[in-house]
């Protein structure tokens, strides 16, 4: 699912003055894989790193997720239900919280 949303500069700065953190900020992005549960989005990104941890996987990607949260809550018009990360490297899917 494409996506391009507005987002306030302090998302991403958040020590920001409060003059230039609420200017916004074009987003523009591509969820790998957006899907409908009980009126609910779930959104699964993939990610091909290796030799790598969970946790790095989470320090690595949470902040972008986030985005693509907000981005698609506010595209579609839905509450998201979860949103979760999937490596192929560890086989696993891992939350986002």
């Amino acid at each position: 699912k494409k996506f391009t949303v507005f987002v306030p500069a302090s998302v991403f700065s958040p020590e920001l003055p409060t003059e230039l953190g609420n200017e916004k900020t074009v987003v523009q992005g591509i969820a790998d894989c957006a899907f409908v549960e009980n009126g609910e989005i779930v959104i699964v990104d993939y990610k091909t790193d290796s030799n790598v941890t969970e946790q790095e996987l989470l320090e690595r990607y949470s902040g972008q997720l986030r985005i693509y949260r907000r981005a698609l809550q506010e595209c579609l018009n839905m509450p998201v239900k979860s949103t979760l990360i999937y490596s192929f490297s560890l086989g696993k899917t891992i939350e986002v919280e």
